[in-house]
């Protein structure tokens, strides 16, 4: 209902199910105070210290799990102009087609504007000029901005979150925004600022940490992609593919086939 996705929701859930070491301090000024009498305190401790063994026991399962919800989609009451998506509450697809401006005429663009050029930023921009998006970095580096303006890329020097810059890059004709950026606190200032000038556009964020990215949903990000969370989900595929691969392996070679120990 606010907004996440189906596994974010479902991670966020498990993740922050266990009661904390606070509650701990909490119950013990509650008894102090005799809000509990010691029968009570003693079984709500017992719950706490039971929620903390077992919610790390959970985990694997919700990574698990959430891997199969991806295509549980958004709640419609939060639903904005979405890359790709159709329909009632979505945006034009940027990869197909032409879509109309306000006075009719066809609109041969498209436009996504994204933030920091580094592996993740130059991934993204290459995926959208092979479907034919059309892309305006901004980059704090400058060293980055000359040697990607010689070679041709739109690209502008600045802070993502300056009303200055935004314009610059085209803000008012954008369909997405999407922040590549490493830093946490730049992602949140860039949200807050990007939703405050358009609040129709579509906002892409990353984050490196699972409290960051609902954080950046709470400023306005339409999607977030938590590096800890995709990372559990790319270290688990290739673990277990690699271990399957060394089974199968071994099983091929040994002589007496898969009943081998």
């Amino acid at each position: 209902m606010g907004g996440m996705s189906a596994p974010g929701a479902l991670l966020t859930g498990v993740y922050l199910a266990n009661a904390g070491e606070f509650t701990l301090v909490v119950l013990s000024a509650a008894a102090g105070a005799r809000v509990l009498d010691a029968s009570a305190y003693g079984q709500v401790v017992l719950m706490v210290s039971g929620s903390l063994v077992v919610s790390p026991m959970l985990v694997g399962v919700a990574h698990r799990w959430g891997a199969k919800l991806t295509w549980v989609p958004l709640a419609g009451i939060v639903k904005r102009g979405a890359i790709g998506d159709h329909g009632e509450g979505h945006g034009p697809d940027l990869a197909e087609g032409e879509g109309h401006g306000a006075d009719g005429k066809v609109e041969s663009e498209r436009h996504v504007i994204v933030a920091g050029y580094g592996p993740v930023g130059r991934a993204l921009v290459d995926r959208l000029d092979k479907i034919g998006v059309t892309t305006t970095i901004v980059e704090l580096n400058p060293r980055t901005v000359a040697k990607q303006s010689l070679v041709g890329r739109k690209i502008v020097y600045g802070d993502i979150a300056n009303p200055e810059v935004l314009e610059q890059a085209g803000l008012a004709t954008a369909q997405a925004v999407c922040l590549t950026i490493p830093d946490d606190d730049a992602v949140m200032r860039a949200c807050a600022a990007i939703r405050a000038q358009t609040p129709s556009i579509f906002i892409a964020a990353r984050t490196n940490y699972l409290s960051q990215g609902i954080r950046a949903q709470q400023l306005g990000a339409d999607h977030v992609t938590v590096e800890e969370v995709a990372t559990a989900y790319a270290m688990e595929r290739e673990v277990v593919g690699k271990l399957q691969a060394r089974k199968e392996s071994r099983e091929a070679s040994s002589p007496t086939g898969a009943g081998s120990a």
